[in-house]
């Protein structure tokens, strides 16, 4: 039991490092421009689709760790589960930010800064724990237990 529930948290903090990290290397090779709409804080159709990417491989990285630690699909399954929920809450909390936020040129904001200021589509908030529950199982894939 311990060694499942060491296998899904060392996913789920796995996938949360490698795609921030993935998102910020992208992030520093392309412009503001690129990453938002014109002179506003929302997320560009290019950022959204580069983070649904980054999103999908940091889960499928996740769930296959899942496995090789607890050896077990159950607990790929229940990371899966925890994606889902988790997400769904941070969607849930995404509609009650304020919608619009003072705007100054995008070129003085680094990556985390942006990353706080940013809003997201709704639609992409609410797909992302879709995306990446798909991603754990199939990176958790359909190996045989211990």
């Amino acid at each position: 039991m311990l060694r499942k529930l060491i296998g899904i948290a060392a996913g789920y903090l796995f996938a949360v490092i490698f795609t921030v990290l993935a998102l910020w290397v992208v992030y520093s090779q392309v412009n503001t421009d690129w990453a938002f709409k014109i002179e506003s804080f929302q997320s560009s159709t290019r950022w959204v689709f580069a983070s649904i990417a980054c999103g999908f491989i940091g889960a499928m990285i996740a769930g296959a760790v899942c496995f090789l630690i607890s050896k077990s699909s159950r607990a790929v399954n229940a990371l899966a589960g925890v994606f889902i929920v988790v997400g769904l809450c941070l969607a849930v909390f995404a509609l009650t930010e304020p919608g619009v936020i003072e705007y100054r040129p995008l070129q003085e904001f680094d990556f985390i800064e942006a990353r706080e200021k940013s809003r997201s589509p709704i639609w992409y908030n609410f797909l992302m724990p879709f995306v990446s529950a798909a991603g754990v199982i199939v990176g958790g894939g359909n190996r045989k237990e211990e």
